[in-house]
């Protein structure tokens, strides 16, 4: 309830995450709903050239972004042991996402503007390499199964990365841009943008089933954006074109 600006909110069980600019300095916030209690997260001292950003939560870990003066980083915090840690040692690092004990980010490792995906085990301390194409981005990530959007092709489409078995596979081949994915369990949701031939109108949500794989159109109108999904339910942004927009 503080007066100040506050986006980029995550939840896992009872604990809520968020970006919050108080006191005119970026932080990471936390509320408890079980015991009702709002935490600032301790993140790299607070410095005041430093502004964390993008947080996600799983278990007792945070991660978030770190946007330095020309570059960033994804750093992680342990609620169970009050560490902080450095995940991310390339250039650019970006959009982080957890599960398990595992993240994934996006990653323009040699400052040359080409990204990929890679992955940090916690429990190992290796990072892997996950794309080569230097075009993936906006990763998600759900079991053994990583997911991004990728342009390799001229167009950006959504891919999957099998942990389990080492495997790409390539999840839509339309006409313009598919982003923003996300997954849980055997369901994969996108939004669709559209391409240049229509006027990159967006068409609407989308998810693909990978046990089925059947394809089907989720939202009923366009300009529906930024979906996410938890179990049978699937939310998303709907932009009415009045400079507003609402949840559905």
């Amino acid at each position: 309830t503080n007066k100040s600006y506050k986006w980029d909110p995550s939840i896992y069980g009872d604990r809520i995450v968020w970006t919050d600019s108080r006191n005119e300095k970026w932080g990471i916030y936390m509320y408890d709903l079980s015991t009702k209690k709002e935490t600032q997260i301790p993140t790299n001292n607070g410095a005041d050239y430093e502004w964390p950003s993008d947080p996600t939560i799983y278990d007792d870990k945070i991660v978030w972004e770190y946007m330095f003066e020309e570059y960033s980083q994804i750093y992680m915090y342990d609620l169970s042991t009050s560490e902080e840690t450095q995940i991310s040692t390339g250039g650019r690092a970006y959009y982080p996402a957890i599960y398990d004990n595992r993240i994934v980010w996006e990653d323009d490792r040699d400052g040359n503007y080409k990204y990929d995906i890679y992955m940090y085990d916690i429990s190992t301390k290796k990072e892997t390499q996950i794309t080569t194409s230097g075009s993936a981005k906006n990763p998600a990530i759900y079991g053994n199964r990583i997911v991004y959007a990728d342009d390799r092709s001229g167009n950006d489409d959504i891919y999957m990365y099998d942990l389990s078995t080492g495997k790409e596979t390539q999840i839509t081949s339309s006409p313009g841009a598919q982003t923003c994915p996300a997954i849980y369990g055997n369901r994969i949701v996108w939004e669709d943008d559209g391409g240049e031939d229509d006027g990159n109108t967006n068409h609407g949500i989308y998810m693909y089933d990978i046990s089925t794989k059947q394809k089907m159109k989720i939202s009923a109108k366009e300009s529906a954006y930024n979906p996410a999904i938890y179990g049978d339910k699937i939310v998303w942004q709907y932009d009415d074109g009045d400079e507003k927009s609402d949840i559905y």
